[in-house]
């Protein structure tokens, strides 16, 4: 039976490519009508958050998404979801209702959210949602900015919920703290298999001069190992630059705008391995980031540092948290270490992660009674 779905995202549509997208995307070409909410705050920024996030749209500028037939993406102005601030904010909710209830669904909407805020439950609320899935993928008690107000409205979130997920062991920890007897099952990131695997050449462990980072580029990043890099190998960014981080960045690496999910794996076609450096810290502890699987269906060598959520996937991936002389070790015998034992592994994880196999285990959980 068709349903309405309501999506609260933490991200735009348009811009990098996301679990939200894509499960609206095919929650829509199963018939249901699927509302797709583009991020609204959870906190009050700072200053140089603003001036980021304005940076941040400018670069994804570029990033163009079609919005597919089913979905309608609507863009709420809202206010920061404190308590003392929920009047106001239900008033502006109010404002977009008639969104909604285009058409004549029988049956109340399935609420979907990312976010586990004061103005999404007062949104379930107001659209008498049949059903709220909170999909946990912060680690907001690690995050400074963590606003206290959000962390009592998660607890909320929590209890109200009926369906609970989050994308690392770490997060379902996180709820299951809140309430130890309930089920929380992963909804991890996915990967468009068949598009990723076009980027492998078959010649990078030969080659093995070329290290790429695709994403947002920040201070969770390991800086100052990827500018070591740089002075006798080629090192490329692609992605959206925290200006805070720009003149951290070494002139020798090449600094990439963004691109459209369907142009990136032509782009990283060009590399030779594939990183993800993280600096370790409380909250990178305990996510998965969603580029992970993308670089394993490339079949690529894929380089990781300060992500202990990876480690269950040591036998496809070098991990290099000893720094700088141990990508150098794994470098050296590049060659002797990719064999096709490995590359195989690595597409195994992949085609496990496929979207189409995530989103059928997710969509079951999300309709089941």
């Amino acid at each position: 039976m068709e349903q309405d779905i309501i999506i609260i995202s933490t991200n735009d549509w348009n811009g990098f490519w996301f679990q939200r997208q894509e499960f609206a995307t095919r929650f829509a070409a199963e018939g249901h009508r699927v509302f797709y909410i583009n991020r609204i705050p959870q906190r009050i920024p700072k200053p140089g958050r603003i001036f980021r996030w304005f940076l941040a749209k400018k670069q994804v500028a570029k990033i163009y998404n079609p919005v597919p037939e089913g979905v309608t993406v609507i863009t709420p102005f809202m206010l920061p979801p404190f308590r003392w601030l929920r009047p106001l904010n239900r008033l502006l909710w109010k404002r977009v209702l008639g969104r909604f209830k285009q058409g004549n669904s029988p049956i109340a909407p399935i609420l979907i959210t990312y976010q586990p805020t004061y103005n999404i439950i007062d949104l379930a609320s107001l659209v008498g949602a049949s059903k709220i899935c909170y999909i946990n993928t912060h680690v907001y008690d690690a995050d400074p900015s963590c606003p206290r107000d959000l962390l009592r409205a998660e607890r909320e979130m929590v209890a109200k919920a009926d369906v609970l997920m989050a994308d690392s062991s770490h997060n379902v920890g996180r709820l299951k703290a809140y309430k130890p007897d309930i089920p929380v099952n992963r909804a991890m990131p996915g990967v468009a298999v068949s598009r990723f695997a076009t980027a492998l050449r078959g010649d990078e462990a030969e080659k093995r001069n070329h290290f790429l980072f695709f994403g947002d580029i920040g201070r969770h990043l390991d800086i100052d190992l990827y500018n070591q890099l740089s002075v006798d190998y080629q090192v490329t960014f692609v992605g959206i630059v925290d200006k805070s981080i720009i003149r951290d960045i070494s002139e020798k690496i090449d600094v990439r705008p963004p691109v459209a999910p369907a142009d990136l794996p032509s782009v990283l076609r060009e590399a030779d391995i594939l990183t993800i450096f993280y600096k370790p810290s409380s909250y990178v502890s305990g996510i998965i980031p969603a580029k992970f699987f993308e670089c394993l269906a490339t079949g690529k060598p894929v380089f990781i540092s300060g992500l202990p959520e990876t480690n269950q996937y040591s036998e496809s991936v070098y991990n290099v948290d000893e720094g700088f002389d141990k990508v150098m070790e794994y470098l050296q015998n590049l060659s002797q270490l990719e064999t096709d034992e490995r590359r195989n592994i690595r597409f195994r994880v992949a085609r496990e992660a496929d979207w189409e196999n995530r989103f059928r285990v997710f969509s079951k959980r999300i309709f089941s009674k």
